[in-house]
């Protein structure tokens, strides 16, 4: 209200407007009376007195004149005419004043809640409601711009949205091909397609022109002591130097040249540096921050397969090495005093010869037992390391065999029980009958047994083996002989996701049971 001139507000002009019509009406009724007054004097007869009333109380004149009568019924008319000239005056100029200004802001209101921002009131007056006019038409403005920014913010926000979903979808895809490759690199023992895939997966990630991955050799990567594993395209440059700053550092090196820019990535192992990927772009290519982190992480995956390509190489030659000392030992133990009772026997056949020649049979007869048994001991031994017969004739079989072999070695009544052969895969057979030779040899070596059994039962989801016996048994909580081929045995029954039990007691002889899916 402080905004707003004295003159220019509604309560002022209103009050104005009802002073004028109360001065109107009272200057028109003075106005009126005195003419009427003037006329009355002029013309009027005065009225007669002509006696007293039937009371005694009063008087009786006589009735007014026609004239007088007719002056008073025509300043009444004026009044009233005076009186609603001055309504119908009032009546516009509130309706100017007040009730369109009131009906264009409801209009305008309907407008700007139906979403019409481009509607502009046409009051231009200085009261209240032109004040409130103006307000309304900066407040029309002012919801205009701020609809516009939240439809720009809603648009960048959704535009946003969009870039984040692609972000995340090339971030899981990103990380799928990790995973995908990591599992390949669990599963595959060849190191050159595996880098070749990852030399793809780089390419589609930063589209380099060439790339190459070297292997340290020795504790400083000179030229002579950096294997090139692969490598793809043509390089303008490589810097050796700079292969052991990355190495050093651990961090990814950058070179920037007019014609070319590298980039030197450590591919770290263990918090050790084994070599380093090189990859060369065009100059005007930049790399991020997350495109660098993910090279690394190929980069390193690189180096995981190299790795394991090591390990899995020490492992054979572990393996073999273990296997030469057992074929070593069973020799020892078996075939070789098998031969050597047979140089012994033959000896004294010859003797016999010459001495008592009927004598002589019984001797050879030794002799021939011998190398029988020497002939079957190294046809088992045969069988052990190279058993094609599981690849030729199945599982149920090779341990039928297995489980005679162990008869004719050791002298021990065998039983094997089986009948179909499993619903398995090779590799999973291979585990299987390595566990049943490894069970066996602990039992030959250290149960004192009279009796094996070994049966193969299948239900309808899973295969079962059972090696039992009634040798001496042992105490599974204390320290007992051959605990390293029990736990062989359970490695390999976990590597099928397969469950390994054992039962033991003292003279009561040992059950082991393994369970596995089919199709394991």
């Amino acid at each position: 209200m402080q905004n707003i001139p004295f003159w220019n507000r509604l309560s002022t002009r209103l009050s104005l407007l009802i002073l004028i019509i109360v001065l109107v009406l009272a200057v028109a009724t003075s106005i009126l009376v005195i003419r009427a007054f003037s006329q009355l004097g002029s013309k009027a007869i005065p009225a007669q007195i002509v006696g007293l009333d039937d009371s005694g109380n009063g008087f009786v004149f006589k009735s007014i004149s026609p004239e007088v009568t007719k002056i008073a019924v025509a300043t009444v008319i004026n009044l009233i005419a005076i009186f609603l000239l001055t309504l119908v005056g009032a009546t516009v100029y509130s309706r100017n004043l007040l009730t369109e200004p009131i009906n264009s802001l409801v209009n305008a209101t309907r407008e700007l809640a139906a979403g019409n921002f481009d509607i502009e009131l046409p009051i231009k007056s200085r009261n209240e409601i032109g004040t409130l006019a103006n307000s309304f038409d900066k407040m029309s403005v002012n919801l205009k711009q701020s609809t516009k920014e939240l439809l720009e913010s809603n648009k960048a926000l959704k535009e946003s949205e969009s870039r984040l979903e692609q972000r995340v979808e090339e971030r899981t895809k990103e990380l799928n091909t990790l995973l995908e490759l990591s599992n390949k690199i669990a599963l595959t023992l060849q190191d050159i397609p595996l880098v070749e895939q990852i030399f793809d997966e780089m390419h589609h990630i930063a589209g380099y022109e060439a790339a190459v991955l070297f292997e340290k050799l020795a504790d400083v990567c000179s030229l002579g002591d950096c294997y090139e594993v692969v490598k793809r395209g043509e390089f303008s440059n490589l810097d050796i130097k700079k292969f052991q700053q990355s190495l050093d550092n651990k961090e990814i090196v950058k070179i920037l040249e007019e014609d070319y820019s590298q980039v030197i990535l450590p591919v770290i192992i263990h918090d050790n540096g084994i070599g380093v990927l090189v990859l060369e772009f065009r100059p005007s290519v930049e790399l991020s921050f997350d495109k660098l982190r993910l090279l690394t992480a190929f980069a390193n995956q690189a180096g995981v397969a190299l790795e394991n390509i090591k390990l899995y190489a020490r492992a054979q030659e572990k393996a073999a090495f273990d296997e030469r000392q057992h074929l070593a030992r069973e020799l020892h133990d078996s075939v070789s005093q098998a031969l050597y009772s047979i140089v012994l026997g033959s000896h004294a056949a010859k003797k016999q010869l010459e001495r008592n020649p009927t004598k002589a049979t019984d001797a050879l007869e030794y002799v021939q037992n011998l190398a029988e048994a020497g002939l079957a001991e190294m046809r088992a031994l045969i069988f052990e390391l190279r058993p094609e017969v599981l690849e030729q004739e199945g599982l149920i079989v090779a341990l039928s065999k297995q489980v005679q072999a162990l008869e004719v070695r050791h002298g021990l009544k065998a039983d094997f029980e089986g009948e179909h052969e499993p619903d398995l895969a090779f590799a999973s057979k291979q585990s299987l009958l390595r566990i049943v030779q490894e069970a066996l040899h602990n039992i030959v070596k250290h149960a004192k047994a009279q009796e094996v059994k070994v049966s193969l039962l299948e239900s309808e989801s899973t295969i079962k083996l059972i090696i039992s016996d009634d040798g001496i048994g042992f105490d599974l909580q204390q320290d007992y002989p051959g605990h390293w081929g029990l736990k062989s045995m359970q490695e390999r029954s976990h590597a099928l996701g397969g469950s390994f039990h054992i039962e033991s007691k003292a003279s009561k002889g040992t059950i082991i049971s393994i369970e596995v899916a089919k199709n394991a």
